[in-house]
């Protein structure tokens, strides 16, 4: 099993404290490194918040238990899962989502429904339901505030499923539309790696550059990434050298 594996087992244990000292330290410092378990941790506890936020009166028992039997196998009846049991595994997906996306919804807030919907379904890795999900957020919010973090999420998932010319289309507004978006300087790293993908090496270090000097206390991340594509851009011109003076050799 791997370590992101393991960690993602004690999620629910990280998010309600129960880890000993020395295992929430080493899960932090994953989850600081790893791009994809950061991710993980920031829809569970998306889920996690939007599931606290309804009143547990305002649960009625028959709505729970036919969305579980629902999302089972069957149909036999089961009784309302507990707060602490529906936090775990599989009923993330499967009960705890439906189950928010009815109570917000029906307290009038389907934008933040649809976000709980998508966080789950790219948390399982569903990325075209979550993209369409998103896209269904985004068209609802018009000028909400919320519109800019939709949009970052809709990137995030077009470059995970290798989209990159889409990603930029939904980053370019992201980033010039709104200046003081708190997780402005993940965009820009996100748009770098989006032209990556497109083979847009030069603009991705410009685009770093830019950021490195727009947020001073991120520096030391986007400079590494520029070393990176520098590295990498030398060591392509240097085989196209070589292969165009084999190509010169064979004439």
């Amino acid at each position: 099993m791997s370590e992101c594996s393991r960690l993602e087992e004690r999620i629910v244990d990280f998010l309600e404290g129960d880890l000993a000292p020395e295992d929430c330290e080493r899960f932090a410092v994953h989850v600081d490194r790893c791009t994809t378990c950061r991710d993980t941790v920031r829809s569970y506890r998306a889920i996690r918040e939007a599931y606290r936020a309804v009143p547990a009166a305002d649960v009625a028992p028959e709505i729970a238990a036919r969305v579980v039997d629902a999302a089972r196998p069957g149909r036999t009846t089961l009784r309302p899962p507990s707060r602490r049991r529906v936090l775990t595994g599989a009923f993330v997906a499967a009960v705890l989502v439906p189950l928010v996306v009815l109570w917000i919804g029906e307290r009038s807030d389907p934008v933040a429904a649809l976000l709980a919907l998508g966080d789950s379904e790219r948390a399982a890795n569903e990325l075209q339901r979550a993209e369409s999900t998103y896209a269904r957020a985004l068209a609802l919010a018009g000028d909400d505030v919320r519109a800019a973090e939709i949009l970052h999420r809709l990137a995030g998932v077009l470059v995970a499923r290798g989209d990159f010319a889409s990603a930029l289309l939904r980053l370019a507004p992201l980033i010039e539309r709104y200046p003081r978006y708190e997780r402005r300087s993940d965009a820009l790293l996100l748009r770098g790696e989006a032209l990556v993908g497109l083979g847009e090496v030069g603009a991705a270090i410009q685009t770093y550059s830019l950021a490195a000097l727009e947020f001073p206390g991120e520096e030391a991340q986007f400079t590494r990434r520029i070393r990176e594509l520098e590295e990498r851009r030398r060591k392509s011109d240097a085989l196209e050298a070589l292969q165009s003076l084999g190509y010169a050799g064979g004439d």
